[in-house]
């Protein structure tokens, strides 16, 4: 299944592009996407766990309930970091 991916903000610089697409078996989870996406752009995050603490995912406009959640063809997928401030 194709599930396209895009890089917000000064998540873009750190994956090199602004949007992909990652092929994934079926029954995939957020999860392995974020291995796959460690994998393909190493300069974004240099773990899932990582990753996790650094970007906030939005799948389809809905924040996620748990990193195990599965994904399906044509999903899309927003990676945005995490901002602070205050």
């Amino acid at each position: 299944m194709r599930i396209n991916v895009k890089f917000l903000m000064m998540a873009k610089d750190a994956a090199g592009v602004d949007e992909t697409s990652f092929e994934l078996s079926e029954r995939s989870s957020l999860r392995d996407l974020i291995m796959k996406i460690v994998e393909r752009s190493p300069r974004i995050s240099s773990s899932a766990e990582e990753f996790l603490n650094k970007y906030i995912i939005i799948i389809n406009g809905v924040s996620p309930r748990s990193i195990d959640e599965q994904l399906s063809d044509g999903d899309v997928v927003e990676v945005m970091p995490i901002i602070s401030g205050g």
